[in-house]
């Protein structure tokens, strides 16, 4: 600690019983849940961020390489707390018709969580606000070939329900019968009848 005083002197405070971190130390972790607790409670986009930045949204693992047990639940919390607000704020964005900002959002949760269905569906939704049908496709069948080969799952009846929206129904009904006869990746266990696809990082100011 005496180290890091000499580099950056009162980043930390040292009392007889406790070390705590300076008041001008912004903490990147504690800004992402801040931010994404605001949204998940209701405040609209512009008033969390107005920027529509949402910076603090892309930092993406608590302590990468630190494998203590206070950390993994941690890491854990934060990764689903961030994962719900980042699909939460895709989702009001395109229903603003904010449609980039939307899909930036969206297409971050995919990439942090490929096997999230809820993840998946919000871009099917952003790409749906488009027009662009065919990408709509493209994503579902990513899904479900994904989720089939992974995990010997098919997706969830929302999700077909959700590619049906943007099909005709032949369309629909072609691209959901290809695939992997199996479980669903939702919660509900009930098959479809006709698819078988269906470090904390400190930064003073």
């Amino acid at each position: 600690m005496w180290r890091l005083n000499a580099i950056l002197p009162g980043v930390v405070l040292t009392l007889p019983s406790t070390l705590s971190l300076s008041r001008s130390v912004d903490v990147d972790s504690e800004e992402q849940e801040s931010l994404a607790t605001s949204l998940l409670r209701g405040r609209a986009v512009d008033d969390v961020c107005p920027s529509l930045g949402l910076a603090s949204l892309w930092p993406a693992e608590l302590l990468p390489g630190w494998y203590d047990d206070w950390v993994l639940v941690e890491r854990e919390r934060l990764r689903t707390l961030r994962l719900h607000a980042l699909e939460l704020a895709a989702g009001i964005l395109a229903r603003q018709r904010r449609l980039d900002a939307a899909l930036s959002l969206a297409l971050e949760a995919v990439r942090s969580d490929p096997l999230r269905e809820s993840s998946h569906r919000v871009v099917m939704s952003v790409f749906l606000e488009e027009g662009n049908v065919v990408d709509v496709l493209r994503q579902y069948e990513l899904f479900r070939d994904l989720v089939g080969r992974e995990l010997g799952l098919v997706p969830s009846p929302a999700m077909t329900r959700l590619l049906r929206a943007a099909l005709p129904a032949h369309a629909a009904g072609g691209a959901a019968g290809r695939g992997h006869p199996t479980r669903s990746s939702g919660t509900s266990s009930t098959r479809e009848p006709s698819a078988a696809v269906t470090p904390t990082c400190c930064v003073v100011r």
